[in-house]
């Protein structure tokens, strides 16, 4: 509530458990005495009850980032800025040999603190609700499109969701529906989920009837029917002589009227 309230935006640096510390204590108490030193003060261990012994917190802005980009696409407004704000909490104890929580604050924001810069935030904009997830799920296996299912969770959610969030949510429904799959069966997946799309697309699968072994995979889009059934005579397969990133060959469709134009 504080972090809307006032647009921060922390994430966790680092933690330190309660047992870890103890276990830390204990070893500087045994290194001291292989070495015949005395401690300057007597060994206190922390309650097992606090569970955590310490936590940073630093604005989202102050995380390293390492840009993966080569410039070529659009960025987005929010990027690390080396913000230096960070708030940390830490299991102390006190004079009269009880334990509190003390928190302490360091540094300071060099970015703007508003709603616009608090929306762009990829956490505030994700939606993280169960029951909207599964209903995401649900609209696209029925065949919804993904502007569809942003202005369905733009509706629900309240959340600035982009386009682009509801492509990796989907994308990551793929992989958690396709896990343990093999190749083959991935592939038959991702051709039932197209002709699901649109009643008009379809697939078909060519197998060797010797080898039992599939040789050709064949699919169409219902534009791409749309466009034969209306240019029948005029169809050019050009073969160009390359290869994309994972060496299949290229192939382009031309269409052409009756005017000489090309689709």
């Amino acid at each position: 509530a504080y972090q809307v309230k006032t647009y921060q935006h922390f994430s966790k640096r680092t933690s330190t458990s309660v047992t870890v510390r103890n276990n830390q204590i204990k070893r500087a108490a045994s290194r001291l005495n292989r070495q015949g030193k005395k401690q300057r003060k007597k060994e206190q261990f922390l309650p097992e009850e606090w569970g955590q012994y310490s936590k940073t917190l630093v604005c989202t802005l102050g995380q390293p980032y390492h840009s993966r980009g080569k410039g070529r696409r659009k960025h987005e407004k929010v990027r690390g800025t080396e913000c230096s704000a960070r708030v940390n909490a830490r299991v102390k104890a006190t004079l009269d040999d009880s334990w509190v929580l003390r928190v302490t604050v360091s540094g300071s924001h060099n970015h703007d603190l508003n709603e616009q810069v608090w929306g762009e935030y990829s956490g505030n904009r994700t939606v993280k609700n169960a029951g909207l997830q599964q209903d995401v799920e649900v609209l696209r296996k029925a065949g919804a499109t993904a502007k569809g299912i942003l202005q369905y969770l733009r509706e629900r959610a309240g959340k600035k969701t982009k386009l682009k969030d509801v492509h990796n949510m989907i994308q990551r429904q793929r992989v958690k529906t396709q896990a343990g799959l093999n190749d083959a069966q991935r592939a038959l997946a991702v051709l039932d989920e197209f002709c699901r799309q649109n009643g008009g697309n379809s697939a078909e699968i060519v197998v060797d009837s010797d080898t039992d072994v599939a040789r050709i995979v064949t699919f169409q889009t219902a534009k791409m029917k749309r466009l034969f059934k209306a240019f029948p005579e005029v169809v050019l397969v050009d073969s160009t002589y390359d290869t994309n990133a994972n060496r299949y060959r290229l192939f382009s469709f031309v269409v052409h009227d009756v005017f000489g134009k090309v689709s």
